[in-house]
């Protein structure tokens, strides 16, 4: 009996063994191929599949390639293939729009197996004439908008605010008053020594929509006169680089972001506008925490360039009345698309003096990977020494600046780190189209 006991006792020992030897090895293969797994997804070419967009835009006569790996593959089998190549013989599906552009779908293998569908558009060449030139901006808003608030003194001592009352916010932008439109404070001020004391029935936007505020003006009896107790804002100058125009069209973009109110942050929406000749009269450098600035002038009767037709989160955009011209770049310059920028050495074009749009050398130190519009592209930074000693770096003035990259144009200069004035953000130019 003992001696059957023991050799149940050794069986059980033995197939115990097995089994925590059989749990060990797969417990080493999965950590190997979990180890295996990761160290592939790190490797260049498999992380760059992952990471490329689902939706490809060229110019005609770019190439779209990983690292050079030369694992891209456009239809049937071709390895990375110029975007001027013929699309029957690149393409397993293709169309072609009546401007030259072509829609397409391709296919990204790797180690010849298909891992990804990718749209592709590849548009015509386009050739554009560089800015770099200091502009002034002049720009009329559509609607009055409420700056701020300031409180009326109806009787000795005691105050009111109909604004407030009536819930008017900061940034409402009011368009017309009992249904007729305002362009300016001075319409405003017209229609409420009109009306007097009596309710009005305000039009305002807020948030892209519309709405109807009433609200009873009331008697300063300091200003003399019926008041809402609010803040008006109806335009806005200031200078800025223009970053190109088209050569066709004479449509231009400049600056890069947008125009804002200065107390409400919000977008100013245009009614008209001009960007006229501008003269630079100093600068302030920029110093870590104090931005710079370049220092401007210009009349509202000097010379116009074009009229402004949209201000948007990414530019200011219009018509030019004639061509400005780039004395750097007679012949124009080719657009490049977001697909074709690298980190690494670029220039930027700007006026900072009296010598006219200079051509100056910087680094693209991060392009970051973009499938939709957003701001902050690349992260960019100054090492021509000549502006770094005229200017610091990156100053206010300077949003706009084309960016020049293998000899063609790829962004726009938009913002300052104000934690170090050599660096600053830019915008594709895939974005200001």
């Amino acid at each position: 009996m003992i001696c059957n006991k023991s050799k149940e006792m050794n069986f059980y020992t033995a197939h115990k063994r097995e089994c925590e030897m059989k749990m060990k090895r797969k417990t080493i293969v999965c950590l190997l191929t979990c180890a295996a797994a990761v160290l592939l997804f790190r490797s260049g070419p498999v992380r760059e599949i992952y990471e490329i967009p689902d939706h490809v835009i060229l110019y005609r006569g770019e190439k779209f390639s990983i690292e050079n790996t030369e694992i891209l593959c456009f239809g049937s089998g071709a390895q990375n293939v110029s975007a001027d190549a013929n699309p029957e013989s690149v393409f397993q599906e293709y169309a072609k729009a009546a401007d030259g552009t072509i829609h397409a779908r391709t296919q990204i293998r790797f180690l010849g197996i298909t891992v990804k569908d990718v749209e592709v558009t590849i548009r015509p060449e386009k050739c554009v004439n560089p800015g770099g030139h200091c502009i002034g901006v002049a720009l009329y808003t559509n609607g009055i908008i409420l700056s701020g608030y300031s409180d009326i003194t109806y009787e000795q001592g005691k105050k009111r605010n109909p604004a407030l009352e009536a819930g008017l916010q900061e940034g409402d932008i009011i368009t017309h008053v009992n249904g007729t439109a305002v362009g300016n404070a001075r319409d405003m001020g017209r229609i409420l020594s009109k009306y007097q004391a009596e309710p009005i029935q305000l039009t305002i936007m807020r948030n892209q929509k519309s709405m109807q505020i009433s609200i009873t003006p009331v008697y300063d009896i300091y200003e003399k006169q019926y008041r809402l107790g609010l803040w008006l804002r109806d335009s806005t100058a200031g200078i800025g680089t223009l970053t190109f125009s088209d050569r066709t069209t004479k449509q231009f973009a400049a600056l890069g972001h947008a125009i804002c109110d200065p107390d409400t942050g919000i977008i100013l929406p245009v009614k008209s506008g001009e960007i006229v000749q501008c003269v630079i009269n100093e600068v302030k450098q920029g110093q870590k925490g104090i931005p710079g600035e370049l220092k401007g002038s210009f009349h509202t009767n000097a010379p116009a360039y074009g009229k402004i037709m949209k201000n948007t989160e990414y530019g200011l955009y219009g018509v030019l009345f004639e061509d400005i011209l780039n004395e750097l770049y007679p012949e124009g310059i080719e657009v490049a698309s977001r697909n074709s920028v690298s980190e690494g050495k670029a220039t930027i074009l700007s006026t900072i003096d009296g010598n006219g749009v200079q051509e100056f050398e910087i680094e693209i130190v991060k392009a970051n990977k973009q499938q939709q519009r957003a701001s902050k592209s690349m992260v960019i930074q100054v090492t021509d020494e000549r502006l770094l000693r005229k200017t610091g770096g990156i100053v206010q003035g300077m949003s706009g600046s084309p960016i020049i990259q293998n000899g063609k144009l790829i962004g726009a200069v938009t913002h300052v780190l104000i934690s170090d004035p050599t660096k600053g953000y830019g915008l594709y130019v895939d974005w200001m189209e």
